[in-house]
């Protein structure tokens, strides 16, 4: 057992020596950390260099359901985009929507879109709020649109919450949307810790087909990047 390896700037610098060093202390390279597969750090792409290395249970479940997500869903395929920083999400939207039927957006990725003149490849795919809440919520007549396209959805992908959720004024559009997806019997796969720490904290997580352990590595993953964590296994 180690001390969190991110303390040593060897890691994020994926430097040889220290990956040597941490391969020394093993005989085989097991990784399991999905969530950290998209950082091309010592311990994640370089200890595979020096030792026989696979693939975790949980990190090949990812890679298989997301895969599935990817290749083959049952259909309609409805994602759902909350949260912010849309940047970071540009590649992950306009991949989905080659899949999907629609792209349900929050509030704040709304806002980002049109403050930075944010184009994407299937616009007409894109389903906005159509009100708030103090900016901070998605409103009535929102929930009411979204919940039509959750419940005809036979596979749904939400990353990130529709709504300020740390203040409790602020979950009710995310609980709604939550319980309209479980409601809808579709296979669900979650992603984000914000979104799966808040499934957890409602006691509903466990209602839902898949919870991904990734943040930025599953929005990569679904955008078409090779992870460099799993790119090292191979």
């Amino acid at each position: 057992m180690l001390e969190n390896l991110r303390f040593h700037k060897e890691e994020e610098e994926n430097d040889e020596n220290f990956a040597r060093k941490l391969a020394s202390l093993g005989d085989i390279f097991i990784n399991d950390a999905f969530g950290a597969s998209h950082r091309p750090h010592a311990s994640i792409v370089g200890i595979p260099k020096f030792l026989p290395s696979a693939a975790g249970l949980l990190l090949e479940k990812e890679i298989k359901t997301l895969n599935g997500l990817l290749e083959n869903p049952q259909r309609p395929l409805v994602a759902i985009i909350g949260g912010a920083k849309v940047e970071d999400k540009v590649k992950v939207i306009d991949k989905i929507s080659e899949l999907s039927e629609s792209i349900l957006i929050g509030g704040l990725i709304n806002k980002e879109i049109k403050e930075k003149n944010i184009s994407f490849k299937y616009p007409r795919k894109i389903i906005s709020p159509l009100d708030e809440i103090e900016g901070k919520d998605i409103g009535p007549k929102t929930i009411e649109l979204f919940k039509r396209e959750i419940l005809r959805a036979k596979t749904i992908f939400w990353n990130g919450p529709l709504g300020k959720i740390e203040e409790e004024q602020f979950q009710n559009g995310s609980k709604k949307i939550a319980n309209y997806i479980i409601e809808s019997r579709a296979f669900s796969v979650v992603g984000g810790g914000e979104t799966v720490e808040f499934l957890n904290k409602i006691n509903l997580a466990e209602k839902f087909s898949h919870l991904s352990t990734g943040g930025g590595a599953i929005l990569e993953f679904l955008s078409g990047e090779k992870l460099p964590g799993i790119a090292a296994l191979e």
